[in-house]
């Protein structure tokens, strides 16, 4: 998402107006590229506004200091997530009502520590998920092998990786 987010200003400094077109109309499913609220690069637009560029590289960054710890990492506290998301409401929501305007740091800081704090909520649940799946799945495959006659075919179409 970053890397195709400044790609978009890169290309367009670099004469290629058409990969850099394709690129901002490809993330307009993601954002609406308001001027006011997004980065500029050589003088060209990122195609991802600043709250979302925080919030992918916070999730990045997240994600790569979670992979490294994943063993002792311990799961955010809900309640923390929700104390840490905070700001950000505060932010999208008096700027939606017209009480104050938003700047690109208030943006990028309450986007980056939401980020932050919802992946290390979410990421242990995950690998909780996919734990479980595994678990599942390793029972349920031994119980199909150990129902099948030893020796028969049947058998040995159970034991091949697929």
């Amino acid at each position: 998402m970053l890397l195709g987010a400044f790609t978009a200003p890169v290309a367009e400094a670099l004469g290629l107006s058409d990969l850099a077109h394709a690129l901002h109309v490809a993330y307009l499913l993601l954002c609406p590229q308001r001027p006011e609220h997004s980065y500029w690069l050589f003088g060209a637009q990122t195609a991802l506004e600043q709250r979302e560029i925080a919030m992918f590289g916070a999730q990045f960054v997240a994600g790569l200091w979670y992979a490294s710890r994943r063993a002792d990492a311990q799961r955010l506290p809900a309640w923390l997530f929700g104390l840490l998301s905070v700001p950000m409401l505060i932010d999208i929501v008096s700027q939606s009502l017209g009480v104050r305007d938003s700047d690109w740091l208030t943006r990028t800081w309450t986007g980056g520590l939401f980020s932050l704090a919802y992946t290390l909520w979410l990421y242990p649940y995950i690998d909780e998920w996919f734990a479980t799946r595994h678990q599942h799945t390793t029972f349920a495959a031994a119980v199909l092998v150990e129902s099948a006659a030893p020796g028969t075919d049947e058998a040995e179409d159970l034991l091949q990786v697929r």
